[in-house]
């Protein structure tokens, strides 16, 4: 593992990519730990900045899974590598620095991670039929690989066996859709399993975590989810459609917010105009010490009616 951990980040540069600087080995002791050097993100991880935290803005969430997108999106079309181990907590974030005011998000943590140069057989189903001719060649083929790669929480049903296992860029895919869904409910996925076993016989029955409809998502999100997270790999769409998908997903929603903000703006000038036409009707008035003016075309030769006071 450390010698994949270093061969992926000497050959990645991208900026949703956690940078690599260089590696050390440190002695003493029993064995000789070899460390890696990166880039320090100052923002921790996806699963603190959700598990269990007030409700995050929807324009948050779904540009921190537009960058993780854009470094998985690298990894599969330009780097031909997998990473195997995408979940929240491989998910580094840096504080918010631009005038948006937006944190954004890296992929870090290469450990599992596989480049394949040769062994790969090229495959097509439903999930390349929107993709891009060169998102299919790049990004539609399987290779055989050991068995169990991967969190269980977020691990395709296809990785969890014991011996050899099917490995492609649908893994990933699989993964970011749990990902899709921690990030709509802000909590640990599968949070009530207690062990993997119980997990990994959900999941290859082709349970998923559990959607609760009382929690409002943008247009198009959970269609998108549901199709990363299917049970066969080449039903899944490839990183370009996902991708593609989610900026469609993320303009609507802000062209919603824009049409929402200007009725709720409509409105509030309605409700203005009909409580100053209601103060300017004619309402009797009952102050005994009130100068009434008079409208003059139902005046007699008097302009002002004065004050009067009230009988005792």
């Amino acid at each position: 593992n450390a010698h994949l951990n270093i061969r992926t980040p000497t050959g990645t540069r991208h900026e949703r990519i956690v940078m690599f600087l260089g590696v050390g080995r440190k002695f003493g002791g029993n064995t000789n730990e070899i460390f890696l050097v990166t880039e320090w993100m100052n923002g921790g991880n996806l699963s603190e900045f959700l598990w269990d935290q007030r409700m995050v803005a929807w324009k948050q969430r779904i540009q921190i899974l537009i960058d993780c997108l854009e470094g998985l999106s690298y990894l599969h079309l330009l780097h031909k590598s997998v990473h195997c181990d995408l979940k929240s907590p491989n998910i580094l974030l840096e504080k918010a620095s631009s005038d948006d005011g937006l944190v954004r998000a890296k992929l870090g943590d290469f450990g599992l991670s596989r480049i394949f140069t040769h062994g790969k057989q090229r495959v097509r189903g439903k999930g390349t039929e929107k993709s891009c001719i060169e998102a299919v060649s790049a990004a539609s083929w399987k290779a055989s690989s050991k068995g169990y790669i991967g969190t269980p929480r977020w691990m395709a049903p296809e990785l969890m066996g014991t011996t050899n296992v099917t490995i492609s860029p649908s893994c990933d895919v699989y993964s970011f859709g749990i990902v899709m869904w921690e990030t709509w409910f802000q909590q640990k996925p599968w949070n009530s399993f207690v062990d993997s076993s119980s997990i990994f016989d959900a999941v290859q029955k082709g349970i998923r975590p559990a959607i609760h409809l009382n929690l409002s998502v943008p247009e198009g999100y959970e269609d998108l989810m549901r199709s990363c997270w299917s049970q066969v790999p080449t039903d899944r769409p490839l990183v370009d459609v996902v991708l593609n998908t989610l900026r469609s997903v993320q303009s609507k929603y802000a062209r919603d917010l824009i049409d929402h903000q200007k009725l709720k703006e409509d409105i509030s000038s309605k409700l203005d105009d009909d409580e100053r036409s209601h103060k300017s009707e004619s309402v009797p008035d009952h102050n005994p010490w009130t100068i009434e003016m008079v409208h003059p075309s139902k005046s007699s030769d008097l302009d002002v009616v004065e004050a009067t006071s009230p009988k005792p």
